[in-house]
């Protein structure tokens, strides 16, 4: 699980997302807040429909995570590979000398 500046990193760009940025300007901060603790968007004012925008935040939010997680590991996986062709090639090398 990401930590820390990591994942206020990923927050950032996940509020950098055109619909997201919308909302969230819209309803700035005395309405919709964002809770580190608990890793969840917050609505600090309710009317009819802020509890609409907080579910769909937190579930766009859960969302880009579990994306995120999958992007790293396709990432490793190939970084794996990279360093395994490496090796493998460097080995091949030093059999034909």
């Amino acid at each position: 699980m990401r930590k820390g500046e990591e994942m206020k990193t990923m927050r950032e760009k996940f509020e950098g997302l055109e619909k997201i940025k919308d909302i969230l300007e819209e309803y700035k901060s005395d309405v919709i807040t964002f809770d580190d603790e608990k890793d969840e968007y917050k609505a600090t004012l309710y009317s009819t429909f802020i509890p609409e925008y907080i579910e769909w935040l937190n579930g766009a939010w859960y969302a880009y995570k579990e994306q995120q997680k999958k992007i790293d590991t396709v990432m490793q996986y190939l970084d794996n590979c990279e360093r395994k062709i490496e090796l493998d090639k460097n080995h091949i090398l030093d059999l034909l000398k």
